[in-house]
């Protein structure tokens, strides 16, 4: 086992993958509003997965990957990261685990639900879990108690059956300070690097561009596109219209009043010595004796503000340690004990914490109190005449669904009300829609429509939107006369790549015919880059960031000095040449052992999960609908 994880332990694509398997569940993943195509896209084991379940995964999915990759999101790389398919197997992984759970008779008893949800952050007001908060948020997001307690108990019953099968793994001291020196090992290597965009001198002909081109057209398919005609229910542009009674202002103060509760709270700066975790007791001492000196100036008189900025070494130092207004509980506990039993204008003696010795000044004490109704009132008519606009706006959307469904026409249904259509530009599958806070979820659900459907009611995230597909596109190979530019610079960097990978193959092959790697590399102008020590999973000194290159440097020794093939890098094609290897010292071990383990066993524990989980999936009847079973 150990083995397997460091082969794959230097690949970002394997954890990526490996992250897909993650089987929390989380608010935003699970709720949302019902899709009407209720239509099966696979049975496992008896049990259909809709197609609004791979619907909702897939476009989570992807909002997710487009905050990793921004922009870069394209659909080369959609493709690549195979969206549509870690999609359904997610779902198909959470079925086989429900599953395998309820064979083995796991439950979840009402008062574990209870606690589980109390616990849950999003659900709490100053600490405290607030069942009329709850019920808010989960409105707000369009899903009922009901339907979020039976996810609930579905991520429980998960965690349960994941701490099963995990209870077993063990990581022996072998074990770890095996995976320590592996972790820890460098290796210094010569490179030569023949990089593709040193080859200028290469300038396709005619008849080589019109075959690339004849030969690889589905490579310049232009995308399918549509315009999208839509309307938009904006909550906002409804509670200009709405009056709140003071009664129910009244109602909404008087049925939570902890809630309008302020905790007592401290105004204060602090200077900060650091004293790393784990450090000798005279370095502790050591710095305990400058943070006393530094108290001392400042009971002397002397600015503190000013001392904060020449002396600490925290974060606020800038600001003249100046942390603002803090509670009790927004504070390492020795921190808030010391600070919260001051008077305004005290100075401390220093205080020792998890970070370091800490001299504290306090500015101002604000004691505990009740926010009154006329001061807690315009917050609560924002809330109030919020949620209410936003339930005017969801009604009038579904009135005007209702209308345009009748007659299958967005445009009668926007002229009965006398409302603003708007039509996109021509927009592609994953551009996001200007203007719209989940821009991708809208075009992604626009492209799922049938020309002239009207589609549900959506809200995609600062409005409730209805759409319709106003015109279409498909993809098209274009005349080459009119993208000759991009096929040939397409070509020449095929070339250039074909060129570098030639040399350094011809350059590799005569090194291990026993030329010298210095001669043979001053016959060619080349440059030998001799890196230094490294370890697996850094930068490489002077060549950046390779991953391929690292992993072949540590498969190389003294007797096996040269890598069997030329490496195919980010900047290009590699030979590389073993210099050196330098085992971690054992004496660190001791101090690290701890650490050491604890990553050893996360790592095996997911290696334990993923082939556990692969095994269930693969003794499972899984049963495709044509459109999905070659994904």
């Amino acid at each position: 086992m150990l083995r397997k994880m460091r082969e794959n332990a230097s690949s970002w694509i394997i954890k990526v993958l490996l992250g897909l398997i993650v089987v929390v569940f989380v608010l935003m993943g699970t709720g949302g509003q019902d899709n009407n195509n209720n239509g099966k896209v696979v049975t496992v084991n008896g049990e259909s997965i809709l197609y609004g379940e791979y619907r909702s995964e897939y476009f989570n999915m992807l909002e997710q990957y487009r905050k990793s990759f921004g922009d870069n999101l394209d659909d080369k790389l959609i493709k690549l990261l195979r969206v549509e398919k870690n999609a359904l197997d997610q779902l198909i992984n959470r079925k086989v685990i429900l599953q395998e759970a309820k064979k083995l008779k796991l439950k979840v008893s009402d008062k574990e639900l209870n606690n589980a949800i109390k616990d849950y952050t999003a659900f709490k007001i100053n600490g405290k879990f607030d069942i009329k908060f709850y019920k808010r948020i989960l409105a707000a997001n369009r899903m009922t108690p009901e339907k979020f307690e039976t996810d609930m108990r579905k991520n429980i019953l998960t965690e349960k059956l994941r701490k099963i099968i995990l209870s077993a793994v063990k990581v022996s001291d072998n074990e770890a300070l095996e995976w320590y020196k592996w972790s820890n090992s460098s290796v210094n290597i010569d490179t030569v690097l023949f990089s593709p965009d040193k080859y200028k001198d290469i300038n396709p002909s005619e008849e080589e561009i019109k075959k690339y081109f004849d030969d690889n057209k589905d490579r310049f398919k232009t995308e399918s596109k549509i315009k999208v005609r839509y309307l938009k229910f904006n909550p906002d542009s409804y509670k200009s219209n709405i009056k709140m009674s003071a009664d129910a202002v009244k109602d909404y103060y008087e049925a939570d009043p902890e809630k309008y509760i302020q905790p007592k709270t401290v105004e204060a700066r602090h200077i900060l010595i650091k004293v790393e975790q784990g450090a000798e007791k005279s370095v502790v001492e050591e710095k305990r004796k400058k943070a006393a000196d530094i108290a001392g100036y400042a009971k002397e008189g002397k600015d503190f503000a000013e001392l904060a900025k020449k002396y600490s070494e925290g974060p606020s130092k800038d600001k003249g340690g100046d942390l603002g207004a803090f509670t009790e509980d927004s504070m390492v506990k020795p921190f808030a004990d010391k600070a919260f039993s001051m008077k305004p204008g005290e100075v401390s003696d220093p205080v020792k914490t998890q970070f370091g010795w800490h001299i504290i000044k306090v500015e101002k004490v604000n004691e505990k109190s009740m926010t009154s109704l006329k001061d807690a009132t315009p917050d609560i008519l924002n809330q109030l005449m919020g949620e209410e606009a936003d339930r005017i706006a969801y009604d009038e959307a579904i009135e005007v669904l209702d209308i345009s469904e009748g007659g299958n026409d967005l445009l009668q249904a926007a002229d009965e009300r006398k409302m603003k259509l708007v039509t996109t530009d021509f927009i592609t599958r994953n551009q996001p829609q200007n203007g719209v806070k989940e821009g991708i979820k809208f075009t992604s659900t626009a492209f799922e429509l049938i020309d002239d459907e009207v589609s549900d009611v959506y809200d995609f995230g600062n409005g409730y939107y209805i759409l319709q597909v106003a015109d279409r596109k498909p993809e098209v190979v274009p005349p080459l006369e009119d993208i000759k530019a991009e096929v040939t610079v397409d070509l020449k960097n095929e070339q250039q790549d074909a060129k570098a990978k030639e040399d350094a193959e011809s350059f590799l092959k005569k090194i291990k015919a026993g030329d010298d790697i210095k001669e043979e590399a001053g016959k060619n102008n080349l440059e030998i880059v001799t890196t230094g020590l490294f370890k697996r999973d850094t930068m490489i000194p002077k060549i950046g960031s390779e991953r391929n290159v690292a992993g072949a440097a540590f498969k190389l020794s003294e007797k096996n000095n040269l890598n069997e093939e030329v490496i195919k890098g980010e900047k290009g094609y590699f030979v590389i040449k073993f210099r050196g290897k330098e085992e971690p010292p054992l004496e660190d071990f001791d101090k690290d052992k701890a650490g050491t383990v604890s990553s050893l066993r996360k790592q095996k524990e997911s290696e334990v999960f993923s082939n556990w989980l692969s095994q269930l999936v693969e003794n499972s009847e899984i049963e495709y609908t044509k459109d999905f079973e070659n994904l």
